[in-house]
């Protein structure tokens, strides 16, 4: 067997009410804290609730212009003027994805000379030498998948595409998630951050990366989303369902320390970059297209996700249960399929091309359980879209 190294050195509270946790949390670091959050979340209660919390701490809160979907490098360098200009002492991210990779951007970037765009370059930061800012990760959704590695996504705005940064040492000191904050999202982003969620760990249980450990907290992710989605027809979100979410996108974050991310990802990070669609819609519609993949690639591992949606399975050859795990989800899917489309998406052949090409450059698909040419990446991108 090969070795098992596993070390996550941030602080993890998951439950109701964690929120009420961040100033003693944040304490340790100064009083003066930067607050980068959502766009859509500027006028919320959520934020005058975070601040009431830090108050009591005597920690002063101040406010970032909100994150949006086409927040780019350039959009990180204004929040580093503003963090270096008000000497701030901490970030603390509140949102989703975009917001939380600008942010730990941010963080790791602070005390380093050169620019986001050296960054993307290729210039790394040595934060032994350049120590990061203290950093505290506030999810509003279950699902990011780069919660506890050291990779961030930023999207470059010299030619639009999300790239996925690697900086050691840039993992948060502490993650405080609370189910209860995505009680206020709509029913069809709920529906599309779960399947994201269920992608990310799906993916992740199938790299050549993952491992025996990995290979439990990914089987649970999707063991408790799988269950979440059931409870999803209900239209008044549960307790339970919250939860669910919330403990399957810490697993799956989990196992992501110690795997990767898959070519499904990576599509829905290429195509949101550059068409400004919402990621987790787009990882939602590579569900089929990666079970298909799943399916010849490891029918092994994907007879295990098979029984999972239908426990009958067990009772089938791996191939054929693996089979089944794609008309099971295609049949899960196909209720909700209005409010996953994509309207209006075109994609030009060329630029389906370049696409394809682009995406073969993700570090992950180096560790995909079968091999992948940037033909046959075109030809997911087609099938699916």
């Amino acid at each position: 067997m090969d070795e098992l190294q596993f070390f996550i050195p941030s602080r993890i509270y998951l439950g109701q009410n964690s929120l009420s946790r961040v100033g003693s949390v944040a304490e340790k670091y100064g009083v003066r804290a930067l607050l980068v959050s959502d766009s859509s979340l500027l006028e919320m209660d959520l934020r005058e609730r975070l601040a009431e919390i830090l108050g009591r701490k005597g920690i002063r809160l101040i406010l970032a212009q909100g994150v949006d979907t086409t927040a780019t490098g350039d959009f990180i360098e204004e929040i580093l003027s503003l963090a270096r200009a008000s000497r701030t002492e901490m970030i603390i991210s509140l949102g989703g994805i975009r917001t939380l990779s600008v942010a730990k951007a941010a963080s790791a970037l602070y005390n380093w000379e050169s620019s986001v765009d050296d960054l993307l370059d290729g210039e790394l930061p040595d934060l032994k030498q350049i120590p990061k800012l203290p950093y505290i990760e506030i999810p509003t959704t279950c699902r990011n998948p780069f919660m506890l590695n050291n990779q961030f996504l930023i999207l470059d705005g010299r030619n639009m595409r999300n790239r996925i940064m690697e900086v050691t040492g840039s993992i948060p000191d502490a993650v405080i998630m609370e189910p209860q904050l995505g009680a206020s999202l709509s029913q069809k982003y709920t529906l599309s951050t779960l399947l994201d969620s269920f992608l990310y760990a799906l993916e992740g249980y199938l790299s050549l990366k993952n491992n025996f450990f990995s290979d439990s907290l990914f089987l649970k992710s999707l063991s408790l989303l799988d269950s979440a989605l059931e409870i999803l027809d209900n239209p008044e979100y549960t307790d339970d369902f919250l939860n669910k979410t919330f403990q399957a996108g810490l697993c799956a974050s989990v196992g992501l320390s110690m795997s990767r991310l898959g070519v499904g990802a990576a599509l829905a990070f290429a195509l949101g970059g550059r068409f400004e669609l919402p990621k987790s819609l787009v990882a939602a519609m590579m569900i089929p297209t990666m079970l298909e993949y799943g399916a010849l690639a490891a029918p092994d591992k994907m007879a295990r996700v098979a029984v999972i949606l239908e426990p009958d399975t067990r009772k089938l050859p791996p191939s054929a249960a693996a089979v089944k795990a794609v008309e099971i989800m295609r049949i899960r899917l196909g209720k909700h399929i209005g409010e996953l489309r994509i309207p209006n998406l075109k994609i030009p052949s060329d630029e389906m091309t370049d696409l394809a090409e682009f995406i073969h450059t993700y570090p992950m698909i180096r560790d995909l359980p079968g091999a992948l040419s940037s033909k046959d990446i075109r030809d997911m991108i087609r099938r699916t879209f």
